[in-house]
């Protein structure tokens, strides 16, 4: 939805009214929209004054409002406030806080009164909130020829106590209704809603608010604020806190899949104000990896309603990984989202490339042997799978030294990691290998190679399936090879 107007009083420094006659529209801009238009009609000097007055204090609002304090005594007409739309609506929203002081003893007053054009027409009747004398409610159809008002709410307010009050007019499904909470409650006030069924189609133009009775046998008296108008859709109440919509994943929020293989991503998300989208981005990709295209597996459905869902699907061309961010905006004026992610961790078939994580390799120094060159500790690199031809080298003297790396994704025929020995000034040197799973603290795998002298390039550990079978490949939630700790270290004797 879209807010078309607002207005909260919070520009406003000083009170007017019709004897006072300072007020301009412009006037009326500091709280939002200013009013297009306004009447403050009364029998000047005869006490009848017809009066809006603007209170920060009393009652007590949330910061950057102000309430209009309207009272209209006698036999005066109320004041009344307008707005026109840019364009007609066929489903309209208002809403805004209401605090009762005095109600007249009998009759009903309309608060709020809509109109199909765009001049206040008094022949161009929409849709009217009413409030009884008795402080039950009501929406009455005012069309030409058609005229009617819908069932009073059961239950009625109380004086002097804040309220919020929200309208939905849908001309599409011939329907309007008005809810009202008790201010900062979720729930609707016990009988606290009415409704009307329309017998034929309208729009919505324009809208004035305050009281248009030209006869009262006693004096109104009743605070109004954050008044403000939409379309399509209730507005997310600003007496409520947002926490923004709660994404839903069906499948684990991490997996492990084969390069070439047809990835699923299904989200849905659900909000009391209703979602207003459901999109997805690509958060995070393997290095030098373009963003691969993402189709719609099942349709986006559900915008609008309190719950919409969509399936994702991508097909990975390398491995590494893939974090693909999802966001959900709800339909509140000012949208808060909240978002969820699936990562995706892609494994190489035999003979491509998995990677060393960037950030993650500690040794004094090292290469890539039959890989890109990189002497830089830390640096994201290119290993083969299963491929003797490229290795993690140690280019220096490795006595009593240790280091560790943290792989990305293994695939099906595990990796060879060659590290050199170079064993200056004789001795013999025992190299210990062991692997971790990615929290670093579970050991699944321990081999040592020892009786090693001399100088020599092949001190291999090869991770194959046989020594990986406590982290297997078998179905796309298995993610222990995703992010496997390698540490080695060195003794000479």
């Amino acid at each position: 939805m879209a807010v078309l107007k607002t207005n909260n009083a919070n520009g406003i420094t000083t009170g007017f009214s019709a004897s006072g006659g300072t007020l301009t529209a412009a006037a009326t801009a500091g709280g939002g929209n200013a009013f297009d238009r306004f009447n403050l009609p009364g029998d000047v000097g005869t006490g009848n004054d017809a009066v809006i007055t603007v209170t920060p204090t009393l009652p007590t609002l949330p910061a950057g409002n102000k309430w209009y304090h309207i009272t209209s005594a006698g036999t005066a007409q109320g004041p009344l406030l307008y707005w026109t739309f840019p364009a007609s609506e066929t489903v309209f929203t208002f809403d805004f806080y209401l605090r009762l002081v005095t109600m007249q003893s009998s009759a009903s007053v309309d608060i709020f009164r809509t109109f199909s054009d765009a001049i206040y027409g008094s022949a161009s009747l929409a849709i009217s909130f009413n409030i009884n004398a008795s402080r039950t409610f009501y929406l009455r159809n005012g069309k030409t020829g058609e005229a009617a008002n819908g069932s009073n709410s059961s239950g009625a307010m109380a004086l002097n106590t804040n309220y919020y009050v929200q309208c939905l007019v849908d001309y599409g499904a011939l329907n309007a209704t008005v809810n009202v909470y008790p201010a900062g409650s979720g729930t609707i006030l016990t009988g606290g809603t009415a409704s009307i069924t329309l017998p034929t189609s309208n729009q919505i133009q324009s809208l004035r608010w305050g009281n248009n009775q030209n006869t009262l046998p006693s004096a109104l008296d009743y605070y109004i604020t954050n008044i403000r108008t939409g379309d399509n859709l209730f507005n997310a109440r600003p007496d409520l806190v947002n926490t923004g919509p709660v994404i839903s994943q069906s499948l684990g929020a991490r997996r492990t899949y084969q390069t070439s293989t047809v990835v699923l991503m299904p989200w849905s998300a659900t909000d009391a104000d209703n979602i207003a989208s459901l999109v997805g981005t690509w958060f995070q990709l393997p290095a030098g990896v373009s963003a691969p295209t993402v189709t719609d597996s099942v349709a986006l459905t559900g915008i609008g309603t309190t719950t919409a869902s969509r399936t994702e699907q991508f097909t990975p061309v390398s491995p590494g990984t893939y974090i693909r961010q999802i966001t959900a905006t709800d339909s509140a004026g000012s949208p808060q989202a909240s978002t969820a992610t699936y990562t995706i961790e892609v494994y190489p078939a035999a003979n491509l490339d998995t990677t060393i994580r960037a950030g993650t390799v500690n040794k004094g120094s090292f290469t890539v042997v039959g890989g890109p060159a990189n002497d830089a500790a830390g640096a994201l690199t290119a290993l083969s799978d299963s491929n003797a031809a490229t290795a993690l080298d140690s280019i220096v003297a490795p006595t009593n030294m240790t280091g560790f790396c943290q792989l990305g994704p293994l695939g099906p025929n595990g990796i060879v990691l060659f590290v050199s020995a170079n064993v200056l000034g004789g001795g013999t040197l025992t190299r210990t290998w062991r692997v971790y799973k990615e929290d670093h603290t579970t050991q699944i795998y321990t081999t040592i190679e020892s009786g090693i002298t001399g100088v020599t390039t092949d001190v291999p550990l090869v991770l194959d399936n046989n020594a990986l079978l406590a982290v297997p490949l078998s179905t796309p939630t298995d993610v222990g090879r995703a992010a496997l700790w390698v540490d080695w270290s060195d003794t000479v004797v």
